[in-house]
């Protein structure tokens, strides 16, 4: 069983390292890189977030998952950690893990073992202007997959 800690100051590094220095993210010049992929791009209409999900799928698995466009520290690192997550994943792995982390998200029953580490979004529902933020690559990952 991962360990989950939930001490509010590793929660926000967590957060903040992974929007400083995300791991799936693509600049624009690297955009041809992700050629062969399906995409889905979500922007608020509500703030600045507009980030673009690019999914490599073989035989119903997720072999790659990349990100591009701007965000914030929310949107970003949410997105950044559901690219980490589903890599290897098939479709209804991935919608599962979707539904949990946005149950969580929503205040409503989840499992905390199939989100990961998507587990330091869990008080994002209690800042309703941020909910958007952190459904930002849900939404993006739920339309390529339907």
């Amino acid at each position: 069983m991962p360990s989950f800690n939930n001490d509010p100051i590793i929660i926000r590094q967590m957060i903040i390292e992974r929007y400083e220095s995300p791991i799936y993210k693509i600049e624009n010049d690297d955009i041809k890189s992700v050629k062969g992929y399906s995409s889905y791009n979500h922007k608020s209409d509500s703030c600045i977030d507009n980030i673009t999900v690019y999914l490599k799928m073989e035989n119903d698995f997720v072999v790659d998952a990349r990100f591009s466009g701007i965000g914030c520290a929310i949107s970003t690192s949410s997105t950044d950690i559901l690219c980490e997550i589903i890599i290897g994943k098939n479709k209804n792995q991935i919608i599962s893990i979707l539904d949990n982390y946005y149950n969580m998200i929503n205040q409503e029953e989840y499992n905390l073992e199939e989100i990961k580490e998507l587990y330091i979004f869990q008080n994002v529902g209690n800042q309703i202007n941020r909910v958007k933020c952190a459904l930002v690559g849900v939404n993006s990952i739920k339309n390529i997959l339907i």
